[in-house]
Formats: structure tokens, C-alpha cells, sequence
């Protein structure tokens, strides 16, 4: 009976899992408190879920606020959205195609490299367009969905957010798709990407989080001046490579992918 009754939808148990989650996290047993985003689901799901961890982010916030808590929220973020990157990835992405192999000159046409953006006080920040038509509108809706919160989160509640760059990864929400497990295997070949193994992926973005919530100096809390918003996700990007490879993400899948089939590159250890 216990298992059978274990568990929960978030989707559809929010406003219980919230007043549950908001009372044992304001309860008196903690100073300090972190809610971490990190559910993933196939499709229109994905878009969701990722309103119901909304959901329960502003209200714990909310409720650690009132009791004068240390309240910090933390996301992974996705290389496959369009967000800033730092001046030395751009300009070692245009240096990576200079150099790159004829084969990939041939076969992956479409450079990586977006030319720089003026702002509006004359500054200059850089793009990056890691949009994959692959993984579709519904992935690329969640995610922005999320890295506005976080800026929300950051800039007006002046919350501590971490929300790195997390790299490619064995995760089993990648490797249950064929496609997607052919492009980890294959992507190695285009320097200087890489896919990592889970474990590795987790101790890294693990300890990228504990350097967030306590470290006052990282770009995560409030009190450190960002030019622009969007810079918090430039920050400690732990990205697979995808900042500096040459060719445009969205045009690399079936080289990639053809590449992975036969030509496996998965070093051990990684």
C-alpha cells in the first residue's frame, strides 16, 4: 500500500506539493534553503512541468522571504537555447574555423559565429544560437521559459540563482533516443566538443552549485552588478564545447550522428 501510494504528478499535485514543500522547508529546522529545477520530459510535457516547478519556485520563494530565509533557486542550464556567451569563446570560435579541417569545410558550411550585438549604453555582448530544430519548439519554449525566471528571480527578487551551462550528456533522458545517443557518440570528432558520462556530468555541476550558493562573489548573487541580465548565463559554462566548435549547432546533426553510427569516439573515464 505504502508503495502504491508513493510519489507524486507534478503536473497535476502542485498547490499540495507546494504547501507541503513551503512547510517543511519553512518549518524552523533550516537558515537557509535551495530549490533545485532539474525534471525533463519528452514533448509538450516538458513545457508543463516546467510551469509547475514555476509555480513552486515563486511560492517557496515567497515563503522563505517572509521568514526572513536564505532562499537561493538553481537551474542547469541548456547549450540548445540562444543566450550570451564571454568575448573569448566568440573570438576562439572564429579562430576555430579558420583552422578547422577541409572536411568540415566542406561538409558544415554554416559558421557558429553571430556577429556582435551593440547594446544600448555602446557596450558590445555576444550571441550564441544553440537552437536545434531536432529538439523542437516545445524544449526550446521550456527552457527560455526557465533562464527568464532565473533573470527574474535574480534582478527583482534578488534572489541567489546558479544556472550554468551544463555539457552533453549520457543521461538516460538523451540516451533512450537512437538519434540522440548517435550524437554523443560522434560529436568528440569536432573539436573541441565532447560528451561526458552522467556521473561526471553531476559531480561538476555539483560542485559549480555549492560554489554558487556560497560564494558571495559569484556572478549568482544579487549584490554582483551584471551589465546585462542575460550575462548570468555566461558564467562557469561547463558547455561540451559548444561555445567555441565552428560550425553552427543546429546544422551538425547528421554529420554528427552519421559519424557516431560508425566511427564511435566515447573515451573511457569521460
Amino acid at each position: 500500500e505504502l508503495c502504491e501510494a508513493a510519489g507524486c504528478d507534478l503536473t497535476s499535485d502542485t498547490p499540495e506539493l507546494l504547501h507541503w514543500i513551503s512547510k517543511e522547508a519553512t518549518s524552523g529546522r533550516f537558515s537557509r534553503i535551495c530549490v533545485g529545477n532539474y525534471i525533463y520530459m519528452d514533448g509538450e510535457a516538458h513545457v508543463r512541468v516546467s510551469v509547475a516547478m514555476d509555480l513552486i519556485v515563486k511560492g517557496l520563494v515567497k515563503a522563505g522571504k517572509a521568514q526572513s530565509m536564505d532562499v537561493s533557486v538553481a537551474w542547469l542550464g541548456s547549450p540548445g537555447t540562444c543566450h550570451l556567451i564571454p568575448k573569448e569563446a566568440a573570438e576562439a570560435c572564429v579562430e576555430n574555423q579558420k583552422n578547422a579541417p577541409i572536411w568540415q569545410k566542406v561538409l558544415l558550411p554554416t559558421p557558429n559565429c553571430i556577429t556582435p550585438v551593440t547594446t544600448a549604453d555602446g557596450g558590445t555582448v555576444h550571441l550564441f544560437d544553440g537552437l536545434v530544430v531536432q529538439q523542437g519548439p516545445n524544449y526550446a519554449l521550456a527552457k527560455t521559459m526557465q533562464m527568464w525566471r532565473a533573470m527574474q528571480l535574480r534582478e527583482v527578487e534578488k534572489v541567489i540563482v546558479s544556472a550554468p551551462m551544463a555539457p552533453a550528456s549520457r543521461t538516460h533522458s538523451m540516451t533512450h533516443s537512437s538519434f540522440m545517443t548517435a550524437l554523443l557518440d560522434g560529436m568528440a570528432h569536432l573539436k573541441p566538443c565532447v560528451a561526458f558520462d552522467a556521473d561526471t556530468a553531476s559531480a561538476v555541476m555539483a560542485t559549480l552549485l555549492m560554489y554558487h550558493i556560497y560564494y558571495p562573489e559569484s556572478p549568482s548573487y544579487p549584490a554582483k552588478p551584471l551589465k546585462n541580465p542575460l550575462e548570468l548565463f555566461s558564467f562557469h559554462g561547463f558547455h561540451s564545447g559548444y561555445w567555441r566548435v565552428p560550425w553552427s549547432i543546429n546544422s551538425l546533426g547528421t554529420v554528427v550522428v552519421g559519424l557516431g553510427k560508425v566511427w564511435k569516439y566515447h573515451p573511457e573515464g569521460l
